[in-house]
């Protein structure tokens, strides 16, 4: 499993550290998993799935399959459960949900500040909690 989270690291283009802090693990039990000192666990496995849902439980596990879930539905049984990457008309859907939604800013909507200037939006950050952002871009 340790040659899979090394080239899931390169794939994403992150490293090792950048790993750890995202999934919420010391640096050091990631650098030790890539290393083969030890075997990563349960805990690891789920945070791992939960912070990267694009990867494909079946090949981190076993080595079969791709790396990454296909963007196409696929039946749940075959992704263990995990979430389909979002579409971009979906992505657009949800950026225009996002649009109309009316999310105060100093008693201002974004509808009505898209209404008042003819501009459109470039994209859409939203901050989470945890310290993570979402970024939408509409196409």
């Amino acid at each position: 499993m340790q040659d899979r989270i090394k080239k899931f690291l390169q794939a994403k283009g992150i490293t090792a550290a950048e790993m750890a802090d995202s999934i919420g693990v010391q640096r050091s039990n990631v650098s030790h998993i890539i290393n083969g000192r030890n075997k990563p666990g349960y805990s690891f496995i789920e945070k791992l799935i939960q912070t990267y849902p694009e990867i494909n439980t079946q090949w981190l596990l076993s080595g079969s399959g791709e790396m990454f879930i296909s963007r196409k539905k696929t039946n749940e049984a075959d992704l263990f459960n995990q979430e389909v990457k979002t579409e971009p008309t979906q992505a657009k859907e949800t950026i225009n949900e996002l649009i109309t939604t009316k999310i105060p800013v100093a008693d201002i909507s974004i509808k009505q500040i898209r209404m008042a200037e003819p501009k459109t939006v470039e994209r859409i950050v939203v901050f989470f909690s945890d310290k993570t952002f979402k970024e939408y871009n509409p196409e």
